[in-house]
């Protein structure tokens, strides 16, 4: 039919109707039609993605042209791809959104209303994280159905795809959903991790050719949204023991700074920096403090391995800079080897529990 209205028909009927429960049973069968559907419509997938075919082998050009897609239908494309289950900062890659569809939702957020598009609201939300403004900044106008988090399923595929390259969009992304869901822990989390592994990536790549300024403005966003984690999750061992890691990654950089240029530095510029490594240097401590107390007393929401050995060790070099007296960081190194020593035991025993158990199999059959 004329400008694919039978295909639009049959779009709009099936796709509300998938997750009914009447639907359930077919719906994996459904799929497949659906897809063809849409790439008949639109074009999605694109057969080429930066050179590499996309196109699945299942999916026929039937037409040459396609029809422009609307804020309308956009809507039904969304809740087609989206996740089943919504991923979490910590959840597995293959819970993410593929580079396909983060293709096609980056097309999705050029229609968005202009007073609920957050991407007028990027430099009040950065102004936000560099402590420039005290309130968190918002879209005038909520989308609704669950499209909002359309952003979010964006920033977390480049989160989990860990290439040099894809840092910065997933910290675009994140501060997009942040103007919308200001209270989402994962992108919090997600926004805090992302910022300082790129900060990680920097130094391993361009120290000591690295510019200092653009650190230290990184280093303040990482800080803020950490400080929001761990504000709105405060029993979340990951997310502290994530923080303590920033924290001390930040004073080393300052310190190393202090000793290598202090000669070249102005005075103004050697405070900041001198202020900045104490600071980072404290809240570190009390991160890994509380990422043990935590854990120590069960309260964790999170499901954390046993990294007391790690917050011992962490808290004996911190302990060592701040140059305490010799037998407290000595009674952390202490506590880091014992904590090593049990860990290490405890394996060894699982280790020989498994192959008795494989014997027994073995001698069974």
């Amino acid at each position: 039919m004329k400008n694919g209205k039978l295909l639009l028909f049959i779009m709009e009927l099936l796709v509300p109707k998938l997750n009914f429960p009447p639907f359930s049973h077919i719906k994996e069968k459904l799929r497949q039609p659906l897809e063809q559907v849409i790439f008949c419509l639109y074009g999605h997938p694109s057969k080429f993605i930066s050179g590499i075919r996309s196109k699945p082998r299942y999916l026929d050009e039937h037409v040459k042209t396609t029809i422009a897609l609307t804020w309308e239908k956009s809507q039904l494309l969304f809740e087609f791809y989206k996740p089943g289950n919504f991923p979490s900062f910590v959840s597995r890659k293959n819970d993410s959104i593929n580079l396909d569809t983060v293709v096609l939702f980056k097309k999705i957020c050029h229609l968005v209303p202009s007073d609920s598009d957050p991407f007028y609201k990027l430099e009040d939300m950065n102004a936000f994280l560099l402590g420039n403004r005290e309130d968190i900044p918002r879209v005038e106008k909520i989308i609704g159905n669950g499209i909002s988090y359309i952003y979010y399923l964006i920033a977390d595929h480049y989160f989990k795809a860990s290439s040099n390259q894809s840092w910065e969009n997933a910290i675009k992304y994140y501060m997009l959903d942040l103007c919308l869901h200001p209270e989402e822990l994962n992108s919090w989390a997600g926004l805090a991790m992302s910022t300082s592994t790129q900060m990680e990536t920097w130094l391993n790549n361009f120290y000591p050719d690295i510019n200092e300024e653009k650190y230290l403005m990184k280093a303040k966003i990482s800080r803020r949204s950490y400080q929001q984690a761990v504000k709105l999750s405060p029993l979340h061992v990951t997310i502290w023991t994530e923080f303590g890691h920033f924290l001390y990654t930040v004073h080393s950089f300052c310190s190393r700074l202090l000793k290598q240029e202090s000669d070249s530095l102005s005075m103004e510029k050697f405070k900041t920096f001198e202020t900045q490594k104490e600071e980072m240097l404290d809240e570190s401590r009390d991160c890994f403090l509380t990422a043990e107390l935590v854990y120590l007393t069960g309260q964790a929401i999170d499901e954390p391995q046993d990294e007391r050995w790690l917050y011992q060790y962490m808290l004996a070099k911190i302990a060592e800079k701040k140059k305490e007296e010799p037998p407290n960081f000595l009674k952390y190194y202490s506590n880091w080897t014992h904590k090593k020593y049990q860990i290490a035991k405890q394996q060894n025993a699982r280790t020989l529990t498994v192959k008795a158990s494989v014997r027994d199999e073995d001698a069974a059959t």
